[in-house]
């Protein structure tokens, strides 16, 4: 069995939900171009993720792919006590954090990391969004939904911003004074808005909404379709969540408003925020 393929590229070790997912590639394509080196994927980590699948799958190609062969030989880049490794074994690749100052890739390098640092939030996303609007356009055609488009949507993040610790530490969870102020800002009530959330009944319960008002995670196929269904909105309220930051991107300039949490990360300056400075920015405090 040979692994030369992937050690004249940049392997990319894509993890965490959708959002990150996207944020990923967007970087380690964006690396790929400016270094002139391929770029192939790895989906190994989704092998021990009970929680997590490989969301981007539709915008990849076979090839962009590492075959289940090659993700034999890879070897796996966390230690058991949650580091990274420098290089793996058995593969030899080197592992490169892509989110530490001065990143520098070479062929042979596996890519860790989110790809959230500034530098990479500058990076243009027109390669990824054109991806995502054109994925969007075919499973809207297929649905017999191509004109749709939604007026209000908010995005109400819970899961793991609410039962993990880790989670709730870094990013805390979003209630409903910041959706009143948001809605408030934009001259609407919640009446006016269709809410997409991993809670159903909590955004039922805490809006006093009807079912039919809200998207949760039966009610499309994917997570990407959900994602992208959001970004047909004319008006925008998003939570600190990659998920809905990636919705408001896809939708760009053909959203008339984006609200965005003023706080992005929790205990941390309003300036380590994610969001965009197009976007309108609401006190998240209670």
């Amino acid at each position: 069995m040979t692994f030369g393929r992937p050690r004249k590229s940049l392997v990319l070790w894509l993890q965490g939900g959708l959002g990150n997912q996207l944020f990923q590639l967007h970087g380690a394509n964006a690396l790929s171009i400016d270094s002139g080196i391929p770029l192939i994927v790895s989906r190994a980590s989704f092998l021990r993720d009970r929680l997590r699948d490989i969301g981007v799958a539709p915008l990849l190609n076979p090839p962009e792919l590492l075959t289940w062969s090659e993700e034999l030989v890879l070897g796996w880049p966390y230690r058991r006590n949650g580091q990274s490794r420098g290089r793996l074994m058995p593969s030899g690749l080197d592992v490169v954090h892509v989110d530490e100052p001065g990143l520098a890739a070479a062929p042979g390098a596996l890519l860790l990391g989110f790809f959230q640092s500034p530098h990479n939030l500058n990076r243009p996303t027109d390669a990824i969004v054109a991806k995502l609007k054109a994925f969007r356009e075919n499973f809207m055609k297929d649905d017999g939904r191509t004109h749709h488009k939604f007026g209000n949507i908010a995005h109400v993040r819970r899961t793991d911003y609410v039962s993990s610790t880790v989670a709730n530490s870094r990013f805390g969870s979003l209630g409903r004074p910041y959706y009143e102020r948001a809605f408030a800002h934009l001259g609407i009530g919640a009446k006016d808005v269709v809410f997409f959330t991993d809670d159903v009944q909590f955004v039922q319960a805490e809006f006093d909404v009807p079912r039919d008002q809200i998207v949760g995670p039966r009610d499309t196929k994917t997570d990407l379709e959900a994602l992208l269904l959001m970004s047909k909105a004319s008006n925008m309220v998003i939570a600190n969540s990659t998920f809905s930051w990636w919705a408001a991107e896809v939708a760009g300039a053909d959203a008339t408003a984006v609200c965005t949490p003023r706080t992005w990360f929790r205990n941390e300056a309003d300036a380590t925020s994610l969001a965009r400075s197009r976007w309108i920015r609401i006190s998240n405090g209670q």
